[in-house]
């Protein structure tokens, strides 16, 4: 099974504001503020690519060219919400499968898409499936205060060792991030 994950609309937001960020720094001057934005930025990416979270609100597709078993693993948490199950019919149509046709459980982790039936899909695409869902924390203060902290360790880390350096196995941000971290 093939399958490829897009950010429709992407997360307008940081777990981590430049304000919160230049106080763990002991930034006081606005020199570097573009700089710290960046980090905060890149620390966030990192800290979601370790734990496969989405720390705050983004929409993505994600495309398959099957169904298998009845069912559909999101490969994001935590999932707000499922806005749509789209497929291709036998005639290479495009159609919206009914939300009655299949169930799912918000309080998962990974989250599970389970279908009353099966519809007929066009097998021979990638993108026979689209799923559109929604994944990420509400907004900043939702996010767990260990998640947050590892992306101001990061943005530390980066800011005060701008080159690449020998790191050792475990740090501190992803033991923070472990007991978050969901394996696909």
């Amino acid at each position: 099974m093939s399958s490829a994950l897009k950010v429709v609309t992407a997360a307008t937001d940081t777990c981590v504001s430049l304000t919160e960020a230049k106080l763990h720094l002991k930034v006081e001057n606005t020199t570097d503020d573009s700089l710290i934005t960046v980090l905060i930025k890149a620390a966030q990416e990192a800290v979601e690519a370790y734990t496969n979270r989405v720390l705050m609100s983004t929409t993505f597709d994600l495309q398959l060219d099957e169904i298998k078993d009845c069912e559909i693993e999101l490969p994001a948490a935590p999932v707000s919400s499922v806005t749509s199950v789209k497929y291709y019919d036998e005639s290479n149509s495009e159609q919206t499968l009914a939300s009655g046709n299949y169930f799912y459980s918000i309080n998962q982790e990974p989250m599970e898409i389970e279908f009353i039936t099966v519809p007929g899909y066009y097998t021979q695409r990638f993108d026979a499936v689209t799923v559109r869902f929604v994944a990420g924390y509400a907004n900043a203060a939702a996010v767990p205060n260990a998640l947050k902290q590892a992306v101001l360790l990061l943005v530390g880390d980066l800011y005060e060792n701008r080159l690449d350096l020998p790191r050792e196995r475990f740090t501190m941000w992803k033991q923070l991030v472990y007991p978050y971290k969901l394996f696909y």
